[in-house]
């Protein structure tokens, strides 16, 4: 008994194809997207200051936020020396809206890479 594989070089072409737009196009706008969301908002500025850079196209893409603040909303670094970090805007060093908004020092990075994993999941479970 022997056994086969028959490709469609036809259909594989075109789903590697779909999959380069998604990853290369879609995606990067789609995680922008959620990184923004969840950016806790005081003023609006960390929202605003959020850029998408692509290097090329069809190629890495990265997401910057260009604040003072901004270690401070993603990773709970202190603005001010250690102890001295409490004040209306963060507790303990890290941002009080983030705190509200979702888990605990989740940040900005890692619910943003959650969520490019669920996407790629989604879309790659049909090839």
């Amino acid at each position: 008994m022997s056994s086969t594989l028959r490709v469609n070089g036809r259909k594989f072409k075109k789903n590697v194809r779909k999959a380069e737009r998604i990853v290369f196009n879609k995606l990067p706008k789609e995680a922008l997207r959620e990184f923004k969301r969840v950016t806790p908002v005081e003023s609006g500025y960390a929202k605003k200051q959020t850029k998408l850079k692509v290097s090329r196209p069809g190629s890495n893409f990265s997401i910057t936020q260009d604040t003072p603040y901004s270690g401070v909303i993603d990773k709970g670094l202190y603005g001010k020396p250690p102890g001295t970090a409490n004040s209306l805007k963060t507790t303990g060093g890290y941002s009080n809206k983030n705190i509200r908004k979702a888990a605990p020092y989740r940040g900005l990075v890692s619910p943003t890479l959650a969520f490019i994993k669920r996407r790629l999941r989604r879309y790659f479970r049909r090839f």
